[in-house]
């Protein structure tokens, strides 16, 4: 399974916060493995839209979000910004981008 994370926005354009983040689960352990799985099914991530929609895409120190996980023949991607009200979603999101080490 891969998961990808695109991050925008937020308060300042501060280099490394603005970033896509990429997981392929086989490199993970197996619990962050078996985590990640449980996170994306809590979630419903499939059945969710596309676009959960939020604050317009210009309005000011907002963080924009979108979240891909390809799965088999599944592929799904779900864009959102903050606030985020699904907090399965952002349980999922807040797990994929503490495993990725800081640059």
């Amino acid at each position: 399974m891969r998961v990808s994370l695109e991050i925008e926005g937020g308060f300042a354009p501060v280099p490394g916060l603005n970033r896509s983040i990429l997981l392929d689960s086989e490199m993970l352990g197996s619990a962050d493995r078996a985590r990640l799985a449980q996170l994306i099914e809590a979630a419903r991530f499939f059945a969710l839209p596309a676009n959960l929609g939020g604050p317009p895409r210009d309005a000011a120190d907002t963080r924009r979000y979108r979240l891909t996980v390809e799965d088999g023949l599944r592929h799904h991607s779900v864009a959102f910004g903050d606030p985020v009200g699904n907090q399965a979603l952002v349980a999922l999101r807040d797990f994929v981008h503490a495993l990725t080490p800081d640059t």
